[in-house]
């Protein structure tokens, strides 16, 4: 916002040496510094919350990004920090780390390649994925080199050194990498919680191939006996006319008391609550009844499958 007539007044006022040092000072010193100039740096970068096109479906922590973008400029990271954070803050040996909460921030800057309009179920999935790499090596030169590469896909340059076959060189780059969620893991809890659960899988692992697993059961027999004793201590005893537990191993979660429970559906293929599917047809009720897949560590159900149980299980 522009400043108010007393702060136009007391910057005019005030004679003594370093006033300006001071004002400049002051107007970077509060978050809104960062937020304004994002907004110029989140343009270059097609920043949206959602794909467009269609379905406009919604970009699953978009907002990441943007935050990363404001926390970035109010702590005045370098610009040549700034871009490597862009092009491979996934690869940093020692990637920067929020001040306050631990967590990686050189990871988040990779988030912008997956800003882009997302086509729902193009016709031709090879032109799709080479329109997505050219968007993507378009934003790339713009932003960072102030050069368009991108006419180097059908020809090459008549000025700028840039030829055909270096725009497919950069373009096979992009096309060999893949988006995956990182988890931020602020405090190092699950990073910690993995590596004990590693160190126990090597330790389970050494046991079983020496001789204590032959000590401790002898036979098959006992061996079959413990397995189905671990199963009920985890799914319970089977209660009549219902499978056995080893039976229902893949079971993530069971709907039979009309909710979803601690599952948190999204779009719009659920209805309010689960509904038992008879002999009506799947989509007699106007929704589709499906299976969850298994849980994010957030708890969100990411998707659906079609089925006609009541129960629902891990697809």
């Amino acid at each position: 916002m522009p400043p108010t007539p007393g702060e136009v007044e007391a910057f005019v006022g005030d004679r003594q040496d370093g006033a300006y040092e001071r004002l400049v000072d002051r107007l970077m010193a509060p978050p809104r510094f960062g937020e304004r100039w994002a907004r110029h740096w989140l343009d270059l970068m097609r920043y949206a919350e959602t794909y467009a096109h269609e379905f406009d479906y919604p970009i699953r922590h978009a907002w990441q990004y943007r935050d990363y973008v404001i926390r970035a400029l109010n702590a005045d990271v370098p610009y040549d920090e700034f871009v490597t954070e862009h092009v491979a803050g996934d690869l940093l040996s020692s990637p920067r780390r929020h001040p306050d909460r631990g967590f990686n921030e050189s990871i988040i800057g990779t988030g912008f390649w997956w800003l882009s309009q997302g086509t729902h179920a193009p016709v031709d999935v090879v032109q799709d994925e080479a329109d997505r790499i050219d968007n993507q090596i378009d934003v790339l030169s713009k932003a960072f080199m102030a050069t368009t590469v991108s006419c180097a896909r059908c020809h090459d340059h008549k000025f700028d050194p840039i030829l055909t076959y270096e725009y497919y060189g950069l373009a096979s780059f992009l096309q060999s990498s893949r988006r995956q969620d990182a988890y931020l893991d602020p405090g190092g809890e699950i990073e910690r919680v993995a590596e004990r659960m590693d160190t126990l899988q090597r330790e389970g692992a050494a046991w079983m191939q020496s001789e204590g697993l032959r000590e401790a059961i002898p036979s098959v027999e006992q061996f079959a006996a413990l397995l189905l004793a671990s199963a009920e201590v985890v799914h319970g005893e089977a209660k009549p006319g219902e499978a056995s537990a080893i039976a229902r191993d893949d079971v993530v979660d069971g709907f039979d008391d009309g909710t979803y429970g601690r599952w948190t559906v999204a779009g719009e293929a659920f209805a309010d609550g689960p509904a038992e599917v008879k002999d009506e047809p799947l989509h007699g009720k106007g929704t589709a009844q499906g299976a969850c897949t298994w849980p994010t560590r957030t708890g969100r159900c990411t998707s659906a499958t079609p089925t006609r149980p009541t129960r629902w299980s891990a697809a």
